[in-house]
């Protein structure tokens, strides 16, 4: 599925959202204004549901429309996917667990942390990707202008990356454990990395000079 919406969502932005002249002369004065940059030194996809005709008048592209529809359901479907798959895997699992009777309470308790970081993991890139991405794309479709509040949402979908790992880092009580114990060992001694590192510096311009006067010698 991945590779399949890559490809799909590949061949809309070449076909629909590619820049051109028209395009150019649409957000030319934006970006100048925005990031003082001319717009021949940029590359960019954009999203034009209301293009001007010869005569200055702006109509809905029944194009840009249909593909954005392919764009919904490409996110809908995989948000469908997400909590299908996420919510089949936990009633497997805990049928399993069920039917067994030797299960230990750490392994039930661990079952129930994984079943935790996957409900945050789902949630994470709900609020990060798919509802900027929705706001994106719906208050354009209704002639509504968002101004550079889509700056904001790039960097909520940058970020997504780096906050995606923490739910199993905080919420695994043995990865938590670890977390804790290596930033109190920071906390604790915050010059004893500098140290060391200052040692080994010490060490090996030390070396160095032995090898420096046995060369001499």
């Amino acid at each position: 599925m991945p590779i399949l919406y890559g490809t799909w969502w590949s061949v809309l932005c070449y076909l629909y959202f590619h820049f051109d002249a028209s395009t150019d002369d649409y957000m030319r004065r934006t970006i100048f204004d925005g990031y003082d940059t001319r717009i021949e030194d940029t590359s960019y996809i954009i999203v034009l549901f209301h293009p001007v005709d010869q005569y200055g008048n702006t109509y809905p592209d029944v194009a840009v429309f249909a593909s954005i529809a392919c764009m919904w359901f490409m996110i809908l479907s995989s948000v469908f996917c997400v909590f299908f798959f996420g919510l089949k895997c936990y009633l497997k699992i805990s049928e399993a667990l069920s039917k067994t009777c030797n299960v230990s309470s750490v392994t039930k308790s661990l079952q129930q942390q994984l079943f935790q970081a996957l409900v945050v993991q789902t949630i994470i890139p709900l609020i990060l990707m798919y509802i900027p991405i929705a706001i994106l794309f719906t208050f354009p479709m209704i002639a509504v202008d968002i101004g550079f509040a889509s700056s904001f949402i790039a960097m909520t979908i940058a970020v997504y990356p780096a906050i995606d790992p923490l739910p199993n880092m905080f919420i695994i009580k043995n990865y938590r454990k670890a977390v804790f114990a290596f930033l109190a060992t920071i906390f604790r001694n915050p010059c004893s990395s500098i140290r060391r590192a200052q040692c080994t510096q010490v060490e090996l311009v030390s070396k160095s000079e032995t090898a420096q006067n046995i060369g001499i010698l």
